[in-house]
């Protein structure tokens, strides 16, 4: 987010933004080609009643200056609607972290040029999946591992056949990771004895998780020592769909849509 150190007007948009442009539209599910490589960008001036009942919610003391927290809900609708060009739901998307940098205050009374725009996702494919599981995850975790994505505390392992992977299992999971815990996963009360999917490993396992081979996955590490694993309790299963016949089977159990 741009912000400038006085009005300032971005080629081809409007001084006074529509109201829908400030909180944008809902959150479709994808529906680009790949992942959207231009720019954004919305004028917006601060409603003062909004702001009044931001400050009033999140704690603020109500000042002429812009909490510095408050320009990110301005551009939040401007990320969605970025986010609906790429070709993946933005519901359901991991947030890892928000990273604010204030170089000076925000006053009450400015019209702020807010742009967003899509930086980071990078693919990364295995070339060599013939070696297993394991060369998969090594891969991942090499590139988690690179400065640029630094401080992160852990990694959220997620398979790629199961389908019916719900997002409360997954907040479930990012709750139960907290310090000294190693590794998390949940138990799913239909399959109590099989290792259960997503795993949350912390980023200290991460340099011993290359030395694994094959198809073996982080339940080897559960088994190494010193390892703190937390289970969580779910509901409901996870299937994997590996083959036409699971598909079916699933889809059968799903019904006419």
């Amino acid at each position: 987010m741009r912000v400038p150190s006085r009005r300032a007007t971005a080629p081809g948009v409007p001084a006074a933004a529509p109201e829908r442009w400030l909180y944008g539209p809902s959150p479709l599910p994808g529906r680009g080609s790949g992942l959207p490589e231009d720019t954004l960008w919305r004028e917006v001036s601060v409603d003062p009643t909004h702001l009044a009942h931001y400050a009033h919610v999140c704690g603020f003391t109500l000042r002429d200056e812009l909490p510095p927290t408050y320009p990110h809900v301005l551009a939040f609708g401007l990320q969605m609607e970025l986010l609906a060009r790429a070709p993946f739901s933005a519901v359901g998307v991991v947030h890892i972290a928000n990273r604010i940098v204030q170089h000076r205050p925000i006053l009450l009374g400015e019209t702020l040029a807010l742009s967003a725009s899509v930086r980071g996702f990078e693919p990364h494919r295995n070339s060599r999946p013939v070696l297993g599981m394991a060369s998969s995850l090594r891969l991942g975790l090499n590139a988690l591992a690179a400065e640029r994505w630094q401080p992160l505390d852990g990694a959220l392992i997620v398979m790629g056949d199961q389908p019916l992977l719900r997002v409360e299992v997954i907040e479930s999971l990012v709750l139960a990771f907290e310090p000294p815990v190693d590794v998390v996963r949940p138990c799913y009360s239909a399959e109590p004895e099989a290792p259960g999917h997503p795993v949350i490993v912390h980023r200290r396992l991460w340099a011993r998780a290359r030395s694994l081979t094959g198809d073996h996955g982080f339940r080897a590490i559960e088994t190494w020592s010193e390892v703190r694993l937390e289970t969580i309790a779910v509901e409901g299963t996870n299937p994997d769909i590996d083959t036409p016949e699971d598909l079916a089977r699933l889809e059968e159990q799903a019904g006419p849509e």
